[in-house]
Order: structure tokens, then sequence, then C-alpha cells
């Protein structure tokens, strides 16, 4: 029965590894946190952002800069609303968006420097009716962990 469930969303899926994030998410140039998608199935979808960005989105002195955990969490709450596009299909055009509803155990784990590379895998955990509840996991570009979480989303028109 699972893999007919899986069958079933890869059908629906909306796909996402050709597209680029800034046609489905709604964000100023200078403030997408997702360069493109990396990988993507039923439920799932991996993205990759290279962290660069005016001097005001880092913290520090002189070589010793530093990105702030509110632009980590807003790479991964990007990441979630591509997720939400893959799995509900809204565009803000026609459907509504994915709105951010509550972030919940969050843990920053490593400092994330000017050029580093961050790969997010976000997983859709559950669906219950207009609420999707997701986790998160945050790597960087060697393979350790920077940031998990788990986000809350309900699809909405406004």
């Amino acid at each position: 029965m699972r893999d007919a469930n899986v069958r079933s969303m890869e059908a629906a899926m909306h796909k996402l590894v050709d597209v680029d994030p800034r046609t489905v998410l709604q964000n100023g140039e200078g403030f997408l946190f997702v360069d493109r998608v990396l990988d993507e199935g039923p439920g799932w979808v991996e993205t990759e952002w290279v962290v660069e960005g005016p001097a005001g989105f880092f913290r520090g002195f002189g070589e010793d800069l530093y990105l702030p955990a509110t632009f980590q969490t807003e790479h991964v709450v990007q990441s979630g609303e591509l997720l939400i596009y893959q799995v509900y299909g809204a565009t803000p055009e026609s459907d509504g968006i994915g709105v951010l509803s509550r972030i919940r155990n969050g843990r920053y784990r490593r400092m994330v420097r000017p050029g580093d590379v961050l790969r997010t895998r976000v997983e859709l955990s559950e669906q219950v009716g207009p609420a999707y509840y997701l986790s998160a996991v945050v790597r960087h570009g060697d393979g350790g962990k920077v940031l998990t979480c788990e986000l809350a989303y309900t699809a909405t028109t406004a």
C-alpha cells in the first residue's frame, strides 16, 4: 500500500529540479536564499545556497564574519516553501502560498561564513488538511550539520 501512495504522490508532485526558485518564491532579488533545487522526491526536496550577499547580511569584524541565525532560518523557510509548492502545487498567482505558522526545535550547530555552501533537505512529516508539518536539516558543503528544525505551514490564499 505504501508503494501505491508513493507512486500517487510522484504523479501529483510539481517538479522543481529544473525550475528557477525565483519563479516559485515571491521574494525580492536581494532576499532569495535558495540558489537551486538539487534533488527531489515525493514529499522531500534538497536545495542549495552559496552564502553571498551584501556586507549588511553578515556580523563580526574584519575577516571573522558569520551569517546570523535569522538568515539561516530564512533559507530553511524558503526551502520549505518550495516543498509546499511541490506537494500542494500552490502558486501565489493561483492557489495562494504556504504561510509559515511555527518553527520548533531549532538547533544551530555551526557558524556559516561568506562563501560557504549550504545544502538543505526538507521532508514532509505530516499533512493535516491545509497544515503541513516539515522537518529540515541544513548541512555545510563538507557534510557537517549547521541547523536542524521542524516547521509548520498553512496553505492559504491570503
